[in-house]
């Protein structure tokens, strides 16, 4: 008999804002995904896969609002 996985709604990560990789807190390697995400004002450019964690006001672009934002959710280090 085949084995199945079956997800559960306590099984799947909330997505946060700000946090790229999906480790529950946002960092300088959020940081370093924001800067490679970054478009700039009114682009016309989809997203890159993942980027979406990054639009903090979800307008379609990376910019200053967004690292505005970005700063404000950043966790202290240690």
């Amino acid at each position: 008999m085949p084995h199945y996985v079956i997800y559960l709604a306590d099984d799947v990560v909330p997505l946060i804002l700000g946090d790229f990789d999906a480790d529950s807190d946002v960092d300088l390697i959020d940081f370093q995904w924001f800067q490679t995400c970054y478009t700039g004002p009114d682009t016309v450019d989809p997203l890159g896969q993942g980027c979406a964690a990054l639009d903090f006001d979800a307008d379609q672009d990376i910019d200053r609002s967004d690292l505005a934002a970005f700063y404000e959710a950043a966790a202290p280090p240690g």
